[in-house]
């Protein structure tokens, strides 16, 4: 069908809640599981919206349509996935998304705004856009867990859009979680917020750090600017090991940099652009091992 349903109030009780509105849209109009969180929730639609507080085991949206997110949204047991078709955007403006015990996945064709912050404590989170841009204006958590950013046509940060994937604190710390940022078509990669996965520090008596994650910053087809990029392994407590510090990738076609007054801390440190200059010259950068691929007419500056 193709009928729009809008639910005007309040939802509340611990059911499942299925919605298919076929082509139609979704609202929202009132919280959802204010008072008893929902058991979860399923929605085909359209397009959907919603205006308040989102609260349920887990929701899952399906949509043809754009997704607009204007509440805070909190899942009890399980994930947050939201599939577009079509042109279908999706954005979460003034609505963070946590899950306690489930992964965040985001993955439209049209462009994805991040300006929620988005928290999935130990589970993974992976957003694409297949054919428009990524914008992360808020702080994306995990806790030594991936996370994945891939878009067709941009992907941008600004200061509060950063990435912590730093591992937890135990004994030994675990390890911080893999960072990709990848653009795939023509697109540039151009952050202002920093990205973080440090390994976890050792708590206890002799306890060894983690290792720092893997973060990998790579366009297909333009350039790279970074900010502050940190992979520091764990300290260590007695006798323990501090933690390995990890390995940073940074590959772009036409050229690589770094925002003023940030600087790049890790075990390693591999580079490479085929035609653009590769400026990392800050002196912020901390780096044991250093490796860089030099094809084309790309010049280094470090």
């Amino acid at each position: 069908g193709a009928g729009n349903v809008t639910f005007s109030q309040t939802v509340d009780g611990l059911s499942f809640l299925q919605v298919d509105a076929g082509t139609g849209t979704v609202t929202f109009g009132g919280a959802v599981g204010q008072g008893t969180a929902l058991g979860g929730v399923e929605i085909h639609g359209g397009g959907v919206t919603t205006q308040s507080t989102f609260r349920a085991a887990f929701l899952t949206l399906a949509s043809s349509g754009n997704v607009t997110l204007g509440g805070e949204v909190t899942l009890s047991a399980g994930e947050f996935a939201s599939t577009g078709t079509g042109t279908a955007t999706f954005s979460n403006a003034g609505a963070p998304i946590t899950t306690s015990a489930g992964t965040i996945t985001i993955n439209h064709p049209g462009n994805i705004t991040i300006s929620g912050a988005l928290n999935a404590g130990t589970r993974p989170m992976t957003l694409t856009s297949s054919a428009g841009s990524i914008d992360l204006n808020a702080a994306i958590r995990a806790t030594g867990a991936n996370v994945f950013v891939t878009a067709a046509t941009g992907i941008t940060s600004t200061v509060g859009g950063t990435i912590t994937t730093t591992g937890a604190a135990g004994n030994p710390g675990s390890a911080g979680g893999e960072v990709l940022l990848r653009t795939t078509g023509t697109g540039n990669i151009a952050l202002q917020g920093s990205i973080t996965a440090n390994g976890g520090n050792g708590l206890g008596t002799n306890a060894g750090g983690g290792a720092g994650g893997v973060v990998t910053v790579r366009s297909d087809n333009g350039s790279v600017t970074v900010a502050g990029i940190a992979s520091s392994g764990g300290t260590a407590t007695g006798t323990g090991a501090v933690g390995a510090g990890g390995i940073v990738q940074l590959s772009a076609a036409t050229g690589i940099g770094q925002q003023n007054g940030t600087g790049v801390s890790a075990r390693a440190l591999k580079l490479m652009s085929p035609s653009g200059a590769v400026i990392l010259s800050q002196p912020g950068n901390r780096v044991s091992t250093f490796a860089a691929v030099a094809e084309g007419t790309g010049a280094f500056t470090l």
